[in-house]
């Protein structure tokens, strides 16, 4: 069970590994879960992950490999709740409009009709 304390939760979206590359392609569904739970995501730049998360709009990004940018992120995150909150609610936001199985069925269905 996980409980949402939106004044200090953030969820983090580690990088990929070569091998998770490898095995799994660009995108992980952990990302679309993260999108679901309306809390802020904190997740590295660069890859498939940008066609999905915008910084500063539904997640802050970091440099992949970068402990400086990282740590700057995370406090960029942990300073400023309206930033948090904006990212909360657009994360979720774009969950139900984008990427849960309503919209993802629709986007199919509109497909296959037209």
């Amino acid at each position: 069970f996980m409980k949402n304390i939106p004044e200090s939760d953030i969820l983090l979206l580690p990088p990929k590994t070569e091998e998770d590359m490898l095995l799994t392609g660009g995108l992980s569904t952990k990302l679309f879960d993260y999108l679901s739970f309306s809390m802020p995501i904190l997740a590295p730049s660069g890859g498939e992950i940008k066609s999905v998360l915008v910084d500063s709009t539904n997640a802050v990004m970091y440099r992949r490999g970068d402990i400086v940018d990282f740590i700057a992120s995370v406090s960029k995150l942990l300073d400023n709740k309206e930033l948090r909150d904006h990212i909360a609610q657009n994360s979720y936001v774009d969950f139900v409009n984008k990427y849960s199985w309503g919209a993802r069925m629709k986007m199919i269905i509109k497909k296959t009709t037209t």
